[in-house]
């Protein structure tokens, strides 16, 4: 297939790309060109800002089977993306398990309602609108996905959540984790979602799907710290602040200013959908995705430089 992959440069997208690459396909990728020449010769790069009907501009009247969509975070980025490509027979939307209304009954299916929770903030609300975009502009039996993450790991990830807890374990210090640390987190690995992406994008030709996608398997805010450790072969070092489940009192997490990289709140997508479509990638546990994570940040020891949040040095001034 020809495929338009929007971002792609960075985690989940490199990981894609190279899927889509191995399988065949002919792929144009759409970014701000802030990485580029990962794959010399093998596709081709349109450098643009997806905010920028100039930029968008590019992609009219090109026809194209489908488009893999990484980097859509408000109504509007897919509004415009739309109004270019809104007739593509295919297209993959990378959404998150945060547009769910929390239920107390786990793991959440597909079919859960729309949030969001006052916890997820702007990017649930985004992710929200850019789900009910494309369902309102793209007719029902037109392929259309929208793809539920949880927390994402791997090599190469930009939010850095291995690394945050990896930085504090190899140095010596304390781990602060808000409430009491055992809520329940589900993961799954960048390379896993890749497999996911481009067998969707493969797999469904007409009609509008959802699937939760995760590697089976959870663990506490407590347990990944130990989980660390013990990849690592170190002794954690861990002091639970309360606080709620952002450890500062907020009602709303704020990745760039965390306590921890996860809320102290229960998290977990149900899979059998994602299973009996045969869509679901291979199981990777959890210790496979931090080791991978560890061996990234030893080899680059620039990520090795670390400083406390803000959050987390007013909670050691205030606790001591």
């Amino acid at each position: 297939m020809k495929v338009l992959v929007v971002g792609g440069t960075r985690f989940m997208g490199v990981a894609t790309v190279g899927r889509l690459l191995e399988h065949g396909h002919d792929v144009t990728l759409l970014n701000r060109g802030s990485r580029t020449g990962l794959w010399p010769g093998r596709l081709r790069e349109l450098r643009g800002d997806r905010t920028d009907p100039a930029s968008l501009a590019q992609l009219a009247g090109e026809e194209f089977d489908g488009v893999v969509d990484f980097c859509a975070y408000r109504g509007l980025d897919t509004e415009a993306l739309l109004a270019v490509q809104g007739d593509v027979p295919r297209l993959v939307h990378v959404s998150s398990g945060t547009v769910y209304l929390p239920d107390p009954r786990l793991p959440w299916p597909e079919e859960t309602p729309y949030g969001p929770a006052e916890l997820w903030g702007d990017y649930a609300r985004g992710k929200i609108e850019c789900e009910r975009v494309l369902a309102a502009r793209r007719p029902k039996e037109t392929a259309t996905t929208f793809v539920r993450l949880p927390w994402v790991l791997g090599p190469r990830s930009y939010a850095d959540r291995g690394a945050f807890v990896f930085n504090r374990l190899l140095d010596g210090a304390e781990v602060l984790l808000p409430g009491d640390g055992k809520a329940l987190q589900q993961f799954v690995s960048s390379e896993q979602v890749a497999q996911s992406l481009v067998a969707i994008l493969e797999r469904f030709g007409d009609g509008r799907h959802a699937f939760n996608i995760a590697s089976p398997g959870y663990a506490s805010l407590e347990g990944f710290v130990e989980l660390c450790a013990a990849v690592a072969g170190l002794e954690a070092r861990i002091r639970t602040v309360g606080g709620g489940p952002t450890g500062t009192g907020s009602s709303t997490f704020t990745m760039t200013d965390a306590v921890f990289p996860f809320p102290n709140e229960n998290y977990l997508l149900d899979l059998d959908a994602s299973v009996a479509a045969g869509v679901a990638p291979p199981a990777t546990t959890l210790d496979e995705m931090l080791a991978a994570e560890l061996a990234e940040l030893e080899a680059r020891p620039e990520r090795r430089a670390w400083r406390r949040t803000a959050a987390e040095q007013a909670l050691i001034d205030r606790l001591g």
